[in-house]
């Protein structure tokens, strides 16, 4: 809903084609003819160029108070040289909502939530039924036809559902030391949020959790869900490293880690003798972020 600048649509226009099919600069056009959209005032583009610090300075040399907050400078900079203000800002162009526009862009966004809602129920079935590729199919379809924030205007590629069903298998069975404390009653419903983070993409397992579940653990729900995902990748890349014929792997660590996680970070392993990722022993707040990487001497 955010004003923004509409070449930013042309930069982007083959991500745009193929969610639209049709060029951005015709569907912009259809809007402004249908009242949908409009270019922004004369107020916004001077606030989005300028810095308070510049209005401030620009105040000053046209003898005006240079005091108050950056709308009011904004209004006293127009009223004080308003041809300047239109020179300096020719070329810029915006375009924002207008009140009919945004409310078919509200009814569009409450019925792809609904839709969303669905498909997310159906994953979560599958998942519960131990149908992982399925799950990631169904997500994998979904998103692939959804203009999703994660994708826009990039190169960004989603990992194929077959990756992503054999990290959410690993998930379902194995348990990472790091969690170890972890009542078994709390570990299938952790897994599950887990797996449905590995699925969609997303960094929290919250919406997928009992109410009001707590682990038990000295991390958070989402942290000890993550450790799952981390312990099911490791576990995976450690395999490829091995059948693509390397014999040694390197530990990353984040660089916030905890001490125990420093110890090993920077160090190389023969893979059969690789020390388990998560760590156990790490006590960061938000559990181990270590992971392997190929390594050739």
């Amino acid at each position: 809903m955010y004003p923004q600048e509409s070449k930013y649509f042309n930069n982007n226009h083959e991500y745009w084609e193929r969610i639209l099919d049709e060029r951005p600069q015709n569907v912009i056009n259809t809007f402004i003819r249908e009242g949908m959209i409009v270019n922004t005032s004369l107020e916004f583009i001077v606030s989005y160029k300028y810095k308070i610090v510049e209005l401030k300075e620009m105040l000053k040399q046209r003898g005006y108070t240079s005091s108050g907050k950056k709308n009011e400078l904004v209004n006293r900079i127009i009223q004080a040289d308003k041809e300047g203000m239109e020179k300096s800002t020719a070329g810029i162009e915006f375009l924002v909502c207008t009140q009919v526009g945004r409310e078919i862009a509200e009814q569009y966004k409450s019925s792809e939530q609904e839709i969303r809602f669905k498909i997310e129920q159906q994953v979560f079935d599958c998942v519960i039924k131990r149908l992982f590729y399925e799950a990631s199919l169904l997500a994998a379809t979904y998103i692939e036809k959804t203009p999703e924030s994660i994708g826009l205007g990039s190169s960004w590629k989603r990992t194929s559902p077959e990756v992503i069903a054999e990290i959410v298998k690993q998930i379902f069975n194995s348990k990472p030391e790091i969690i170890s404390k972890l009542e078994d009653v709390n570990l299938e419903p952790l897994r599950i949020g887990a797996a449905m983070m590995e699925i969609w993409g997303e960094s929290t397992a919250t919406k997928w959790l009992p109410t009001n579940f707590k682990t038990g653990l000295s991390i958070g729900n989402d942290s000890a869900a993550r450790m799952l995902i981390f312990n099911a990748t490791n576990i995976r890349n450690l395999k490829q490293y091995k059948e693509s014929g390397f014999k040694f792997v390197e530990v990353l660590g984040a660089p916030n880690s905890c001490p125990f996680c420093k110890e090993i970070a920077g160090k190389h392993f023969a893979i059969g003798e690789a020390p388990t990722l998560p760590n156990h022993n790490c006590t960061h707040e938000l559990g181990c972020r270590c992971l392997y990487l190929a390594y050739v001497e």
